[in-house]
């Protein structure tokens, strides 16, 4: 009896100290609010170090959108799905035989790494120089 009151006054005291309880957060196609204007990423541009930039809050906004948009509609899904282990979908991923890429955005990351590769051969070949001429003039011991 003395152990039931101390447990209810604990809960209580719990209550009292860090408030109630705040609701699970929602995932899925519902947990995105109907009212998300992309106006509100301009707010985003009068904050001095900002979370992220305008630009990034507008693609986010547009991609949780046509997430959402997908999410919603009817010939997205397949009977099943909803009981699909995660192993399953897995095996059906590879089943694939590569990422759900579109050839588009593939080329694009391929052009993006042949930027980044040339962009860090020439930084490399500046430093080889300065670090020869650094040692030709004795500056290296400083």
């Amino acid at each position: 009896m003395v152990s039931i009151a101390i447990v209810a006054s604990a809960g209580a005291a719990q209550a009292q100290l860090f408030g109630p309880r705040p609701e699970p957060r929602t995932v899925g196609p519902g947990a995105m609010p109907e009212n998300m204007d992309p106006a509100m990423c301009d707010e985003l541009g009068k904050m001095p170090n900002a979370p992220m930039s305008v630009e990034a809050c507008r693609s986010m906004m547009g991609m949780a959108k046509s997430m959402k948009q997908g999410a919603a509609d009817p010939n997205a899904r397949r009977a099943g799905d909803e009981t699909m282990t995660c192993d399953q979908i897995i095996g059906e991923i590879q089943a694939n035989g590569s990422p759900m890429v579109s050839q588009s955005t593939a080329a694009q990351a391929g052009t993006g790494e042949l930027r980044l590769r040339s962009a860090y051969r020439d930084q490399q070949g500046d430093a080889d120089q300065d670090q020869r001429r650094d040692f030709r003039h004795g500056s290296f011991l400083v």
